[in-house]
Formats: C-alpha cells, sequence, structure tokens
C-alpha cells in the first residue's frame, strides 16, 4: 500500500466495497504508522469516523481499517493532509468478507 494510492469499486456487504456483479470484490483499505505519526489531529478533523486520537500523546487511533464507500475521499484527504505521512490506503482484493490481500 502506499501513500495516496487508491480506486475502489464493488460492493459485497462489506463497507468499502462496491458491487460489480461477477467481478472481483475491490476494498479500500487503511493503515498508519504509529511511528511516523506526529499527532497533528488533522486525519481526526478531516475523517472522524474513521480516524480519533490517543489521549495520552495525540497519536492517531484507526477507527476502521476498510474505508466505506462515502468516506474514500476523506481518508484520501487525510492522507494527503497528514504532515507527518503517517497514513497510507489501497485497493485490496477481498476473497471472503473480512478478508483482504494486496
Amino acid at each position: 500500500m502506499g501513500h495516496g494510492q487508491s480506486q475502489s469499486h464493488a460492493h459485497d456487504g462489506h463497507p468499502g466495497a462496491a458491487a460489480d456483479p461477477g467481478g472481483p470484490r475491490v476494498a479500500l483499505r487503511i493503515a498508519v504508522d504509529l511511528e511516523r505519526c506526529c499527532g497533528s489531529g488533522m486525519c481526526a478533523l478531516t475523517a472522524p469516523g474513521v480516524f480519533d486520537q490517543r489521549d495520552s500523546d495525540g497519536r492517531v487511533v484507526l477507527l476502521e481499517q476498510f474505508a466505506s464507500k462515502n468516506m474514500e475521499d476523506s481518508v484520501k484527504l487525510a492522507s494527503e493532509n497528514c504532515p507527518c505521512a503517517a497514513i497510507s490506503f489501497g485497493d485490496v482484493v477481498l476473497r471472503e468478507q473480512g478478508e483482504g490481500r494486496e
């Protein structure tokens, strides 16, 4: 997964997947790097349903591993606006609900 990679298309009941009858199920998977996180809070402000901050040090807390279709743009914007480049995302093909591979 790379910083700024994206495209999501299919829906299978998984919040981040979109429907493509007969095609692969694809979802936008989000990852955070706690070592890189500087606690700016831009992610939590940009996509509050996906990111939060730890009370102890302000570092990112990932609330959702997969972005729902309506949150994809916010997740991408949060990644772009992160001053520490601590957020990455990318498409994954879902083998079964809740499982992904890159």
